[in-house]
Parts: structure tokens; C-alpha cells; sequence
């Protein structure tokens, strides 16, 4: 069970790019590691969330060089770390692992980044990490190396597992595929990219779906 007892607002480029798996790293204040906290976008008056973060290591930049190393680490502009410091007095690199869970709640997040306190206190029994341990720590090793298109779709799709019993299989066989030396001919499997994915996230998954997974192995 995990007990996240605080809203943590992001630049919403920030948002999108951690709850689709681009990245593991987060500009912020220090925060105390394994602290977990829901995660939205600064710009929403109310939000339906469904992902929450948990530190996992905290850098603490000291200086210009930092700074600079820093803004090329993460391939960011003077004036996006300008909104950093202009919000925090102590900004960190850290280190993040998101989650989705369920049930979804709704918040009504100020503006202003940081973090503020749940209106009401959660506890989620419900949740996966959206990169499974062997991407996040690769993503981790080297944050400015993209992510595979297969690799990219598996963060869209972990939700499924909460909610369906078959999808977390699913996932478990397109890690599988993730993890194999990449085929030149076909990057991603024929039976993901064809209509068998859509009908399986609409819980009608065909019965030829499962021998076609099996012939991909």
C-alpha cells in the first residue's frame, strides 16, 4: 500500500514526458527518497489522475557549471530552468520511478509548481510502475537515449493491467519482445501494430490474438 499525501506540479512537458516513460529525471526541490506524490500538470483547474511518482535519488545543482550540465543533461532552455529557480531556492536533479493506479481521483491543482497537500488523504493498493525494471534502469544509465517505438507504447498501456486480468500477459510478452536484440526488418511485431491491439484495450480480444502473440516469439 502507498500512502501519497501530496500533489507535485509539473511543467506539463515535464508531465507528459514522464507518465509516457521518456524520462526517469525531474528538476524540483529536495525531497526525502521513497517520499511518493501525485503528479499533474500546472495548468489544469481539475484533473482526473491516475499517476504518482516516488523519489528515487536527489542531485543537488551548486553551481553555473552544474547549471549548464544540467540544461544539456536534460535538453532544456535558460528559461525553462529560470521558471525552477524562480519557484524553488534549492533546485535538485532527481531521480523519479512513475506509477499509474486505480482508482483515478480528481484534484483541482493551483498553478504554481511544487507540490500541495491532498484535499483528501489516499491509499492506493492498486498500481504498477509504467517502465518495467529492466527499461527504467537502462533509461537510467543514459537519459538522452529514446526510447523504442515498443518500448514507447508499453507506459500507454500499463493502465490496462489494473483494470484487466489478460493485459497484464500482454505487457509481460511485449517486454519480452522489448528485451530481444532488435530484428532489422521489423522493430515492433506485425500483430501490435494491427487492429488485435485496439480490440484487446476494448476488453474483445479476438481468440486468433493469443496464437499470434505465440507465433511472434
Amino acid at each position: 500500500m502507498i500512502n501519497p499525501y501530496t500533489i507535485l506540479k509539473l511543467l506539463p512537458n515535464d508531465y507528459k514526458a514522464l507518465v509516457t516513460g521518456q524520462k526517469t529525471t525531474l528538476l524540483c526541490r529536495p525531497y526525502p527518497i521513497n517520499q511518493c506524490h501525485v503528479i499533474v500538470p500546472n495548468d489544469s483547474k481539475e484533473f482526473t489522475a491516475n499517476y504518482f511518482l516516488q523519489i528515487v535519488n536527489n542531485y543537488p545543482i551548486k553551481d553555473d557549471q552544474s547549471r549548464q550540465k544540467i540544461i544539456q543533461h536534460l535538453n532544456i532552455t535558460e528559461t525553462d530552468l529560470d521558471i525552477y529557480y524562480q519557484h524553488f531556492e534549492q533546485i535538485n536533479l532527481c531521480t523519479v520511478r512513475v506509477y499509474t493506479f486505480f482508482p483515478e481521483i480528481t484534484v483541482q491543482p493551483s498553478p504554481q509548481l511544487g507540490h500541495q497537500p491532498l484535499q483528501n488523504p489516499i491509499a492506493v493498493n492498486q498500481y504498477r510502475p509504467i517502465l518495467d525494471d529492466h527499461t527504467f534502469e537502462q533509461l537510467c544509465r543514459n537519459p538522452t537515449q529514446p526510447l523504442n517505438e515498443l518500448a514507447q507504447l508499453i507506459p500507454q498501456l500499463q493502465t490496462l493491467t489494473l483494470t484487466n486480468p489478460q493485459a497484464e500477459a500482454f505487457i509481460a510478452t511485449l517486454q519480452a519482445h522489448q528485451q530481444q536484440k532488435p530484428r532489422p526488418r521489423s522493430p515492433i511485431p506485425d500483430w501490435i501494430t494491427n487492429q488485435d491491439i485496439i480490440k484487446f484495450g476494448e476488453g474483445s480480444i479476438q481468440p486468433t490474438f493469443r496464437r499470434l502473440a505465440q507465433q511472434s516469439k
